[in-house]
């Protein structure tokens, strides 16, 4: 298995393939990061307060994030170890250094706390499922503690055994004393979960309903992707997280994936056509007002550098 595998075992929340598409956004929605390009052969870049540009190239990437310090991590795939590392990369010439040894483990899908706490899925090996005869990932969910600046995996923390298929990426609650995430148990049911940092037991555990996955922890609730017709059409909706009942955020006819919460905000990957044709949109969770802060042309396979 390959980086190509990688991109599909390492679907970052467990919908339909995003080609390539992935971003991140720092704490204060002031910096956002994203990955463009299709066939395994990914290029991060970068929007700040100097403009738009390319920061690395010529392999697999996904899932940027930020450190609550502005520190820019992506996940990086080594089709030579077969697995995938989170990269610290810096900001002025792209360089990328390791931040976690885990020669066992593939990571995938870095949110961090103030505090530097580190949560991930994490797949040790993958094993053939039902699914379309596919080899599928089976992915717990980890929480690695600093340690003078740095990640060793002595220090990781298991928050689960289950051996989740299709996990989303999880995240953390406004007081980061919680982690939420969705997962696909072996019979194709889709269940949410919400867990305590420091025991690891299960505060929440709902079915899901309509194909919902990618909760996400906003202005004292929990937002979600729910295809509430079931057609396709994945749409940003608030969830109860006992009886499981969605009400709607926004009424768009876009089609969103990848939420995640900056500065009060809910950002996510927006197809406005249902093309897969991505841009990164600012969804406010009062209103439902939309707004594009990365245009559809800058997932492009081939962006050109400003």
């Amino acid at each position: 298995m390959g980086v190509a595998m990688l991109a599909v075992a390492g679907c970052r929340r467990g919908l339909p393939s995003h080609e390539g598409a992935s971003f991140g956004v720092s704490s204060d929605g002031k910096v956002i990061a994203w990955t463009t390009g299709a066939g395994g052969q990914n290029e991060l870049w970068i929007r700040d307060a100097q403009g738009s540009r390319r920061l690395a190239g010529g392999r697999y990437y996904e899932s940027p994030a930020f450190t609550t310090d502005g520190e820019l991590i992506v996940g990086e795939g080594d089709s030579i170890r077969n697995r995938m590392s989170f990269m610290r990369v810096d900001r002025k010439d792209g360089s990328r250094q390791p931040i976690l040894e885990t020669p066992e483990l593939s990571q995938y899908s870095a949110t961090f706390a103030p505090d530097g706490r580190m949560a991930f899925r994490g797949a040790a090996k993958p094993r053939s499922r039902a699914f379309g005869g596919l080899q599928w990932h089976d992915f717990d969910l980890y929480v690695a503690i600093p340690k003078n600046g740095t990640y060793a995996a002595s220090d990781l923390k298991r928050l689960s055994e289950d051996k989740f298929i299709r996990m989303s990426a999880p995240a953390w609650s406004e007081d980061f004393k919680k982690l939420s995430f969705s997962y696909l148990d072996d019979n194709g049911v889709s269940w949410l979960r919400v867990v305590d940092v420091e025991s690891g037991n299960t505060d929440v555990e709902t079915k899901l309903k309509n194909n919902e996955s990618m909760p996400v922890f906003v202005g004292g609730r929990m937002a979600i992707v729910s295809d509430r017709e079931r057609m396709g059409r994945y749409r940003l909706a608030f969830i109860d997280p006992d009886s499981g009942v969605v009400t709607p955020i926004t009424e768009s006819e876009s089609y969103f994936l990848e939420p995640m919460v900056a500065a009060g905000a809910i950002y996510a990957l927006e197809d406005a056509t249902h093309k897969m044709r991505f841009r990164v949109a600012k969804v406010n969770p009062k209103t439902g007002a939309v707004e594009e802060v990365i245009p559809e042309s800058s997932f492009d396979a081939a962006p050109k550098q400003p």
